[in-house]
């Protein structure tokens, strides 16, 4: 099709259906019509407003109620992927987030429970080697209460 041709005889082809643009069928047919250029040319909501007042002003509020209509469902088509994306990017990023948190926190979890049962066989060690257990506390970190109870547990 040719856009400058379509610009120049819109008022032309409205005009056929003048008549019926005074009855419902025609006033559908109409909100097709200007659905149809709406979407698939560049030509302009006043361009086709002022066209079709040429002929019927019922035909230009239906022309402007078409371009509300249409204007008003791209808004919402717009927002409704705008809210889609930003919940897909949202859920990546926690997901990536909470994977690397857990990561780390794994990782110092791992190394704590590591740190402590080195101390642990330390004062094993120590205390079989006899140790004073001030001394055992004050080498491994561990308190007195867990390194008596290390000590009761391996004399059982």
């Amino acid at each position: 099709y040719n856009e400058g041709k379509l610009r120049e005889h819109i008022g032309d082809f409205l005009e056929i259906g003048q008549m019926c643009y005074e009855e419902e069928k025609g006033l559908k047919f109409l909100e097709g019509v200007i659905r149809y250029i709406y979407s698939s040319t560049e030509v302009g909501v006043e361009e086709v407003v002022e066209a079709v007042k040429k002929i019927s002003e019922k035909g230009g509020e239906t022309t402007m109620t078409t371009a509300m209509k249409l204007i008003e469902q791209g808004m919402q088509q717009g927002m409704q992927q705008g809210m889609q994306q930003g919940m897909q990017q949202g859920m990546q990023q926690g997901l990536q987030q909470g994977m690397q948190q857990g990561l780390q926190q794994g990782i110092q979890q791992g190394i704590q429970q590591g740190e402590y049962r080195k101390a642990v066989e330390d004062a094993k060690a120590m205390y079989s080697e006899g140790f004073n257990i001030d001394v055992i506390a004050k080498i491994t970190g561990l308190s007195k209460e867990e390194i008596n109870k290390v000590v009761r547990l391996a004399r059982q």
